[in-house]
């Protein structure tokens, strides 16, 4: 025999319905039911498992975003450390070219006011 509800199918019988109708009634209001329930487990295993995977995004996104961090901070790093060597090498330039000016400018003196 199939799941009814008692006081449905003693509602109906007592407004006048046969009792198998009234039986049958319940059964399928009973039928519904248990499909509503069913519905709603699935819907919350449904919603579980988009938590679970939601959380598992946020901690991936997370670990991606340190990493990204970490590779901008080695870059800026190795950037800073470039220009310190750019800096050395155009002020030894700059010396060069201005000791080189230095040794023209004798040599010219040196040929044109004798």
């Amino acid at each position: 025999m199939a799941l009814q509800l008692g006081l449905l199918h003693e509602a109906l019988k007592a407004a006048g319905a046969g009792d198998d109708l009234a039986r049958r009634a319940s059964e399928e209001v009973a039928e519904y039911e248990n499909r509503l329930v069913a519905l709603d487990q699935a819907i919350g295993r449904l919603r579980a498992y988009a938590d679970q995977q939601f959380t598992q995004t946020r901690a991936e996104l997370s670990a991606l975003r340190a990493y990204v961090d970490q590779q901008f901070a080695q870059a800026r790093a190795e950037l800073s450390a470039l220009r310190a060597f750019i800096d050395h090498r155009f002020n030894l330039l700059s010396w060069m070219v201005g000791v080189n000016s230095a040794l023209v400018l004798a040599v010219f003196v040196k040929l044109f006011v004798h």
